[in-house]
Formats: structure tokens, C-alpha cells, sequence
């Protein structure tokens, strides 16, 4: 994470983006590792930086401004802070990611044992941290072959892992549970043909994508679920039973 950005690379095909590649042995293995370096993910964390700024800021007011309240007499009630308990605050005021680097501060007591409390600022610090440590994300592969590009790729489309198990959660449609089973091979079949429900789901939705119709599995599926087939069974005419079966759909109807 120290490798300073000006050694990273641009990677082709991802706009803005830019990579520092190397091989290094992690768990026992020689992996290659990426340090990918994204100003949009920069952008929106230093965005959550400077409101927690803000908010530390106004918090840590409000304890000096305690605590002189308690010096000058005018605050007599309650129990009087003690070192560790003002530590203790102040643990919980900086608690988000980076504030305990980012502010200096320095308790101490006086004369007569009140405390005090002085904070500032680090603009030097909040700068390292830009530099070392925003928009930065650490991947790293046993795929040694693959591209820059396609490892950064790769590791973005996890989405859609995330989006298959959130669709089994959904209680309307390819729900994993209730599982109306108490043994281990038949829950083992519920599962096979749960996961085996979503797989030709998805193999559907791509046929579908490519067919000039994107669209979300339970959006597909809620379409799926409008058709009806009816089916008219008349009396026989002579030795031949009528049967007309029809599609319908909202309103539309075919034979």
C-alpha cells in the first residue's frame, strides 16, 4: 500500500484506472497481486472521511467545553471525569476509520486536577493517507497468465455471485427455504435442484440479453408467471374429443 501512485499504470479498457503488478508469496504460495488504484472509490471515501471529520470535530468541542465547564465551577454535578473515562470518550468519538490519525490530541490535568483537553488537525496526515491509502483495493490471483485487466474484471463481475444468492433469498421466486425436508440426502436434492432452478433461470436471462431484452431474473420470471394455458375440453363429436388448448397473457389471448 506504500508504493506511492505515480508508479502505478493506466489498465487498459477500465476508465481511470490504474495498477501496480507484482508476485509476492502470501499463505505459502507465490500469488500475483494487483494494487488497483480507482479516484471514483478515492472520491467517495474521502467523502465519509471529511463528514467524519466534521463530526469528530463537533464531538470533541462539546468535551473540552465539558470538561472547562467542570474547571470553572460551573458544572459541579455528577461524577468527575477521570483520565481513562475521558480516554474512554474519546475512544468512542474516534472510532470511524481513519480519525484516530488524523486528529492530534493530548489530555492532561491541571494544578488542581481538573483536566484539559487540546486536539488539532492533521492536514499532513489526512494528505498521507490520500496518498497511501484511498481508492486503493488489494487482489491477488494464483492465475498467473491472465492480463491485468482481466483480473480487475473478474474480481467486479463477483456482483453477480452476490446477485444468485440474494435471488435465492427471495421468498417469491427460486427461494432455497422453507426446506420441507429432515434428512441429509433429501436435503441435499432440494438443494441441487434450487441451485439447478437458478442456473436455467440465468441460462434464460441471457438468451433473453442477447436477444435485445435485458432484464432481472425476477423481473423475468414475474412476466413468466402472467402466461396462463387454458385448455377447453368439449363433448365428442361422433369419436373425437375437442380439446383447444390457448396462451394467455394480460389480456392477450392465442390458440
Amino acid at each position: 500500500m506504500d508504493i506511492p501512485k505515480k508508479e502505478f499504470q493506466k489498465v487498459k479498457e477500465i476508465r481511470g484506472v490504474t495498477a501496480y503488478r507484482l508476485k509476492k508469496v502470501i499463505y505459502g504460495r507465490e500469488m500475483t497481486v494487483i494494487i488497483v488504484h480507482n479516484p471514483e472509490l478515492e472520491e467517495g471515501q474521502l467523502q465519509g472521511i471529511n463528514n467524519n471529520i466534521e463530526s469528530c470535530t463537533e464531538k470533541l468541542n462539546d468535551l473540552r467545553q465539558s470538561l472547562l465547564l467542570r474547571r470553572s465551577g460551573k458544572v459541579k454535578k455528577g461524577k468527575k471525569p477521570t483520565v481513562e473515562s475521558v480516554k474512554n470518550k474519546l475512544q468512542e468519538i474516534l472510532s470511524a476509520d481513519y480519525m484516530k490519525d488524523i486528529f492530534e490530541i493530548d489530555v492532561k490535568e491541571d494544578e488542581n486536577g481538573f483536566l484539559l483537553l487540546d486536539f488539532c488537525f492533521s492536514t499532513e496526515k489526512l494528505e498521507f493517507i490520500k496518498e497511501q491509502r484511498l481508492g486503493k483495493t488489494l487482489l491477488f490471483t494464483d492465475n498467473h497468465d491472465w492480463s491485468t485487466t482481466k483480473i480487475i474484471s473478474t474480481y467486479r463481475s463477483l456482483y453477480h455471485v452476490e446477485n444468485a444468492f440474494r435471488q435465492m433469498k427471495d421468498t417469491t421466486f427460486l427461494s432455497f427455504r422453507p426446506i420441507y425436508h429432515w434428512t441429509d440426502q433429501k436435503i441435499k436434492v432440494h438443494a441441487f435442484y434450487c441451485v439447478l432452478a437458478l442456473r436455467l433461470c440465468l441460462l434464460l436471462k441471457k438468451i433473453l440479453h442477447e436477444n435485445g431484452m435485458p432484464m432481472s431474473v425476477k423481473e423475468m420470471l414475474s412476466k413468466l408467471a402472467e402466461i396462463k394455458q387454458v385448455i377447453n375440453v368439449y363433448p365428442k363429436k361422433g369419436n373425437r374429443k375437442r380439446t383447444v388448448r390457448s396462451i394467455q397473457q394480460q389480456g392477450c389471448h392465442r390458440n
